[in-house]
Formats: C-alpha cells, structure tokens, sequence
C-alpha cells in the first residue's frame, strides 16, 4: 500500500476504535494524534505527546537570541574565541543551553569542504551542477538537505573533525568525565542537581563537573563496566563520526523549499534521565551495546540513544561551512528549554501513555501538534562561515525553511567522553573508524590528535586491555581446575585409608 492509503486505514481504524469504545478526541492520544509523515522526517512515523498536555506548562519564557549588528547590517549571534573564552563561552552555555565558537574554520578549510560536498552532490545526481542553480532541482526535495550516508569520510571532512580549534571548543562544553562513587545512585546525583538549581548543566566556570557526581558521560550502557585503569584515560574527547547537509537555495520559491525538521529533541525523555517508574527499553543497546557492525547506523544512533544518568550535559554541534543569514534557513532553537527539561519530561507522564518518535536506531521526541506553544518559542540562530554552533542535547530545536537565493551548507559534529563507552564497545568503534577510513583512502590523513579524537589510540587500549583480562580469566580457571583436581586426589586417597 502507498503511505496515503496506510495513513487512511490508520486513521479509520482509530476513529472506529474510539466509537466503539465511547472515547473521544480529546483524552484519545491517538485518536487527535494520528500516525503521520513530518517532512524532514522521511518514511519514519513520529507521533508526540498528547494534545493540550500539561507539559506545556513547563516551557521557559520566550527569549530573544543575543546578537550584534556588523558593519554590513548583517547580524550574528553573540560568539566566542574556542582559544581565549573558554570560561565565557561555559557560562553562556550554561544560561542559554547552545553556545556558539567563531573562526573554528579557516575561509580556506570552510572552502574545501564546500567543494567536497558539490563533488558528492554531482558524482551522485546526473545533471546537478554547482554553477547552475536550476540544475538543483534535480535534487530530491525528500532527501536534501540530507545525504543517505549516516557518517562521511570524504579528506577535509576528516580532517576538520581533527581541527585543534574545533577540538577545543567541543573540550570546553563536554563535561570532564569523573566516573560515579561507589554505592552512589547516579539518577539521585542529577535529579540533586537539578533540585539545586545546577539543573545538570554539569560544567562550571572552571570546567568541572558541577553535579558532584558521575559528569559527561552516558550512553545507553548504564552500568557497564566503564574503563579507567591500566592508563586508559576515560576523560580522552572522542569526536562523533557524522554527516554533513546541504539546502538549495530557494529564491523564496516553496516548491523548492526543501523538507526541514520542526521542533524535537534527539533523544527519547523517558530514557534521558531515566525513573524506575517510567523507563522506556532502548533495544538496539539494552542488548549489549553499540558494535558498529550494521553499516554506519551506530555513528547515528550513539547521538541518539543517550541517558543522562551520569550527570551531562550531552551536547549536539554545526559546523557552519557559509554565512548564514537569516533568511537563509538553519537551526533554530528555543533558548533556556534545557533549565525546564526535567520538569517537562516529569510532566509528561509514563511512556506508556504518549508516543515517542524512534528512529531507525535512536531515539526523538517530536512536538508534532501545531497547537503547541514551543513552536513560537523557536528562535533561529545566525552564524558566519567557519563557526560552530553546539546546543545542549535537551534543547529543543530544528531548523527553518531557506527563503533565500543562497544555499546552506554544514558539517554535524558533537563530542563525548570515552568514559561513555564500555571496553567492547570503544573497541568495536575504534575497529569500525578505521576500516571506514581506508575504505574511503582517507586514513593517512589522520593526524596524532586525530587518532586520539577520532577514538582510535583508545580503542585499541581497551582491546588490549579486555585481551589481557581474557587471559587473566583463562589462567584462574586453569587453577581452579587444577585446585579441584588436587581435591579430588586428597579425597580418593583419604578413602582408601578410610577403607
């Protein structure tokens, strides 16, 4: 069946349930909330919570985009230098939930990215060509601003992802990992936080974890073995293995106007600081955790598929590759959402009672009714070519439409703490990295802090690690077989004197 025709069968079968069971619209999620295709989102269904919810009672104030006005006319949101203001850029962060860094690129590294991405655009659609703007509308609407690739491994690409000016400023903002005390509770830690007024945000003007307890890590191993011994630094950044985007150009013309996601939040709140009393599963992790093998789809869903059980903040990132005005199109977010996060995803209830967005492999939440008040809430934030913009992973965003004659094109990026992982699963990245690396001839481009970030150095520590713990194992076993079988003799040979 075509997608109209499933979305008609839906939605007749769920206004036949609501008739049979005497419901209506308004306490039937289902019923006024139908399953739906949002453009951004493909063929993935996403539904959201429940109309009129009392969640929206929670949202912050609107808040107006801090910016300046250049010489031009132009404005930029307020940015900070990754080398200089680290600590600025940290309370800035702190108060609005996204922080921007400028210069991160150089003209000539924003250039050469630039260029890559055409080459892509042309070597994969005939006809496409970067000098002929009516050439672009060869280019699926559905697909683009988005590649099908989940993670790119193109030269500049990878080497922007090694940029000491990008490292340090992803370094500023992920919050240093301390690991969790003994016995301690992890949630408690945060929920304290929140309760004290830190609100998770986990980073302070010096650069330490503020929640006192487990800082910056996280993934959907919670209660893994986590490495730091046998000097694995756990605190090593790792940079995330992504994708880049492109938006025409439109000229204000809507049926050029490519399909852009509306509010949400990459990550799934009953699993994002997580209660006993509404923990939703994650099965692709639950399971054992990220092994890289199913294609790329990992580097995509260890984005998505996060909890916030060991203090956060996790954050996402856009390397701006051109001036972005805004008539142009891009993100845009609600700014200080990440303070009233806790409370909104209290307020939202059991999983059990609203519909969550999932991903291929990962998790969103998708303010999908358009009755709902964070839609005015949106704020879009401009950037200059070369700068990166990174936003707390609890705050709500999106991105709006290109109006404009220019296109819009960026680099995702975030960073993490190698704490996140587990030994199998840094083993398993660092193993995928490198094969993805030679098989796009791009691994001799890895620089020695590219190996490091890129999770690489760590990586094959760990499996050096869990390779000498085998051995470990093997040689205890073989005493304790040893042991039993010593028993054993003593005990024969105490029943023939027995005897």
């Amino acid at each position: 069946l075509n997608p109209k025709k499933c979305r008609k069968i839906k939605g007749a079968a769920n206004k036949k349930g609501n008739e049979d069971n005497g419901l209506t619209a308004r306490n039937n999620t289902r019923s006024s909330l139908a399953p739906s295709r949002l453009p951004g989102f493909g063929s993935v269904e996403y539904w959201a919570a429940q109309p009129e919810n009392p969640a929206w009672e929670c949202y912050p104030s609107p808040r107006e985009v801090p910016s300046l006005t250049a010489a031009d006319g132009r404005k930029w949101t307020v940015s900070f230098d990754p080398s200089t203001q680290t600590a600025e850029a940290r309370s800035f962060f702190r108060e609005w939930g996204f922080v921007v860094f400028h210069r991160v690129l150089s003209d000539e590294e924003c250039q050469e990215t630039v260029d890559e991405i055409w080459d892509s655009l042309e070597s994969e659609h005939s006809g496409v060509l970067r000098g002929n703007a009516e050439s672009h509308r060869l280019l699926p609407v559905e697909r683009y601003g988005l590649p099908e690739a989940q993670a790119v491994f193109t030269p500049q690409i990878v080497r922007n992802r090694q940029s000491p000016r990008l490292v340090a400023a992803l370094d500023a903002v992920t919050t240093p990992w301390v690991g969790s005390a003994p016995g301690a509770d992890p949630i408690e830690a945060v929920l304290r936080a929140h309760r004290d007024g830190r609100d998770g945000s986990g980073v302070d003007d010096s650069g330490v974890d503020g929640s006192g307890g487990g800082g910056g890590g996280g993934g959907c191993e919670a209660g893994g073995e986590r490495l730091g011994r046998d000097g694995l630094d756990p605190n090593t950044l790792v940079v995330s293995q992504d994708r880049w985007c492109f938006y025409p150009a439109t000229g204000g013309d809507p049926e050029r106007r490519t399909k852009n996601p509306g509010a949400h939040l990459d990550l799934c709140p009953w699993s994002y600081l997580p209660r006993p009393d509404r923990r939703m599963p994650c099965p692709d992790t639950d399971a054992g955790g990220f092994r890289y093998r199913n294609g790329l789809f990992d580097f995509r869903a260890e984005i998505n598929c996060v909890r916030g059980e060991a203090g956060g903040p996790h954050h996402q990132g856009v390397l701006n590759l051109m001036d972005n005005c805004e008539e142009d199109g891009g993100t845009a977010l609600v700014p200080g959402f990440h303070r009233c996060y806790s409370e909104w995803s209290l307020a939202l209830g059991a999983w059990e009672r609203n519909r969550v967005g999932q991903r291929r492999r990962g998790n969103a939440f998708v303010f999908c009714d358009p009755r709902d008040p964070i839609h005015g809430l949106m704020r879009r934030v401009t950037l200059r070519a070369g700068s990166l913009l990174l936003w707390d992973q609890r705050t709500v965003h999106g991105a709006m439409p290109n109006n404009s004659g220019v296109p819009r094109m960026a680099q995702f990026v975030r960073g993490f703490r190698a704490g996140e992982m587990t030994p199998p699963r840094a083993s398993a990245r660092a193993e995928a990295v490198t094969r993805e690396l030679r098989k796009a001839g791009t691994f001799s481009a890895l620089t020695k802090l590219g190996e490091n970030v890129a999770g690489l150095t760590y990586g094959l520590s760990a499996s050096r690690s869990m390779a000498r713990d085998d051995r470990e194992i093997r040689v205890d076993e073989e005493d304790g077989e040893k042991g039993t079988s010593d028993s054993s003799e003593e005990v024969e040979t105490g029943s023939r004197q027995f005897e």
